[in-house]
């Protein structure tokens, strides 16, 4: 199971944002189907995210609680064999599926070009998404301006490029 930017239940049973505000409409049945996949020694769950409060994270919920902001309050409780904090849970997204891609050559998939990744964020916006750091209805991801999020995604394709390239030559 992998879950990316998706809250994960708190100590006290509950799921917050980064601003330590109370999400009453979340249901907490994946949060279950995640800590049973985790304990099993058949299922390997994945927790992406950037900030302590996802699903999966409750492996770093100690430095959650120290050092972000809200910690003691939204720290995930919930764990996973593998954790990926990243600046954006995109980014850690992209990452996986670049690494599941190189161990597995046939599969089809390959980055986007930032030209289609800014026409979803464009639609997103349009359709009543707001950034979650800014709160505005802008296209810009946690707080980044388009340059600077897309700069690091172009980053991580050329990175998957260079990668890919070398294991034809092997």
């Amino acid at each position: 199971m992998i879950a990316i930017e998706r809250t994960g239940e708190a100590v006290d049973g509950n799921h917050y944002t980064m601003r330590g505000k109370l999400m009453e409409t979340v249901d907490s049945g994946i949060d279950q189907l995640f800590r049973l996949c985790f304990e099993s020694d058949t299922c390997v769950t994945i927790g992406i995210g950037d900030g302590g409060n996802e699903l999966g994270t409750g492996a770093v919920a100690d430095i959650t609680r120290q050092f972000i902001n809200n910690g003691p309050l939204i720290a995930c409780a919930v764990p996973a064999k593998y954790t990926v904090m990243t600046g954006t849970s995109d980014w850690g997204g992209f990452a996986l599926a670049g690494e599941i891609h190189l161990n597995h050559p046939q599969s089809s998939w390959n980055f986007r070009p930032n030209s289609e990744l800014r026409q979803v964020l464009e639609s997103m916006t349009a359709a009543g998404a707001r950034d979650g750091i800014s709160k505005q209805a802008i296209a810009q991801v946690d707080g980044l301006s388009w340059e600077i999020y897309s700069g690091v995604v172009q980053e991580m394709a050329s990175l998957y490029q260079t990668s890919k390239a070398a294991q034809t030559l092997q």
